[in-house]
């Protein structure tokens, strides 16, 4: 028993060491104590343009548009998700100091304010700007090292990049520097039902009722590469793969494809649009791009096969029918990062014949 007290007391005495020495050289001013961290942010959030947000190798720009909206400038300008650009704004603007910590650099490392981070995942730089175009070359107004966060109560250490004064501040914000955080990163949840079929790699599978057997027609150049084996896994894979299409980033098509490029396309027919896919992979990347051409005949989104089908979006990755019209041209003019686990999935189209067995 007294072994363990004596361990409770030098671990007390420990932590407590450790916090005296990450408060070291801290500013005592008590009137900034319970004061809001980001004040430039709350004054000039209105007139903000521009958000660079960094975490080692990954970098975000957002750009407000002329219209008052947000754009992912780093992808393109497609369009960001206002929502996650607010929560971002609200996040900092919220932040109201604790406690003011070290103000050693050489202590940063620890809360993870060191600039630049030592380990990416650990530390991330805001920039805010209110200049008038996105390329201009004025300084922001204001540079946040955003370090880490604590839970229960929830806190965030935080310094300006400009100073060395460390900050514990109430509340938290999330830095994030994937593409598809700030954009609506599904393209498509169509409903299995509505494709009836599909074109990849000199293989046609098709149906004409809904829950019946896929018919598989292969062109003579192919027959040496689809085994029954490959027929099935086809089956199984491609029929369904735009019942849940997202992605990673985005960009404007090139204008030309790499030599080493390699490319493929997917044609989709379903009950009220053709939808072809033509990819292109650059080293471990697949892009793709979307060609629709709607069927004449087609029945309205609420009626035929699909009729118990919403066709608004309930929840995220709600399966759902598309004004197919409005989708291509929000789509039409871009080029998509698939993720790898989509992309996995294509390689159940086969890229070498079946051989016989050596004698």
């Amino acid at each position: 028993m007294k072994g363990k007290i004596t361990v409770i007391i030098v671990l007390v005495v420990t932590l407590a060491a450790s916090a005296y020495l990450l408060t070291l050289g801290k500013s005592q001013d008590d009137a900034e104590v319970g004061g809001v961290f980001a004040s430039e942010l709350t004054q000039r959030a209105a007139s903000m343009t521009r958000i660079e947000l960094e975490r080692g190798d990954e970098h975000i720009t957002l750009t407000r548009t002329a219209d008052g909206t947000w754009s992912v400038a780093t992808s393109g300008g497609y369009p960001a998700l206002t929502a996650q650009v607010a929560g971002l704004v609200n996040g900092l603007a919220s932040l109201e100091m604790d406690a003011a910590m070290t103000s050693k650099r050489e202590k940063f490392g620890e809360l993870g304010l060191a600039w630049p981070a030592a380990t990416a995942s650990i530390g991330a730089l805001v920039r805010l700007f209110d200049t008038p175009a996105a390329d201009d070359a004025a300084a922001p107004f204001a540079e946040y090292v955003i370090g880490q966060e604590r839970a229960s109560p929830r806190m965030q250490y935080v310094r300006r990049l400009s100073e060395d004064q460390c900050w514990r501040c109430r509340g938290s914000v999330t830095i994030d520097t994937e593409p598809q955080r700030w954009m609506s990163a599904t393209l498509l949840s169509l409903p299995s039902s509505e494709v009836h079929a599909v074109e990849i790699g000199g293989l046609a599978l098709s149906r004409e009722v809904y829950g019946t057997q896929w018919k598989a027609t292969v062109d003579d150049a192919s027959k040496e590469y689809w085994t029954p084996e490959r027929l099935h896994e086809a089956e199984s894979v491609f029929p369904s793969w735009l019942s849940r299409l997202e992605f990673d980033d985005v960009r404007r098509p090139a204008t030309a494809v790499g030599a080493d490029a390699q490319t493929k396309t997917l044609v989709f027919d379903s009950l009220r649009a053709k939808l072809v896919v033509h990819c292109v992979t650059e080293g471990s990347a697949m892009w793709a791009r979307f060609e629709v051409t709607l069927h004449a005949d087609a029945p309205a989104r609420d009626a035929g096969l699909n009729g118990d089908v919403n066709a608004k979006y309930k929840y995220a990755g709600d399966p759902q029918i598309p004004d197919w019209a409005a989708w291509d041209a929000e789509h039409k003019d871009w080029e998509f990062k698939l993720p790898a686990w989509k992309v996995e999935q294509l390689k159940a189209e086969p890229h070498e014949a079946i051989r016989p067995p050596q004698p």
